[in-house]
């Protein structure tokens, strides 16, 4: 029985997916399946969180949208604050 289950999983395939085209799909697999199955889904789950909070940033934008922060045209525009800690990518 254990030897079924390993050549199952070394046949795992994509077959149909609801997943949007422009996440590269079949490039991941051909990366991380069969052996890899944690890896693919981990950055499976990437792609999806981004494409998320993407379109969550779009709607924000479309619902409000962008208020003059200062109607005086004469005052100087003041930079934004820095973090104190901001992590090299």
């Amino acid at each position: 029985r254990g030897f079924r289950e390993f050549r199952e999983l070394r046949e795992l395939r994509i077959r149909r997916h609801s997943i949007p085209p422009f996440i590269p799909l079949q490039g991941l697999a051909r990366e991380f399946l069969p052996g890899k199955l944690r890896e693919f889904l981990a950055r499976l789950s990437q792609h999806l969180n981004a494409f998320v909070a993407r379109r969550e940033q779009l709607r924000l934008l479309q619902v409000f949208p962008k208020i003059p922060q200062n109607s005086s045209q004469n005052s100087p525009k003041i930079p934004p604050k820095i973090p104190k800690f901001c992590p090299k990518f």
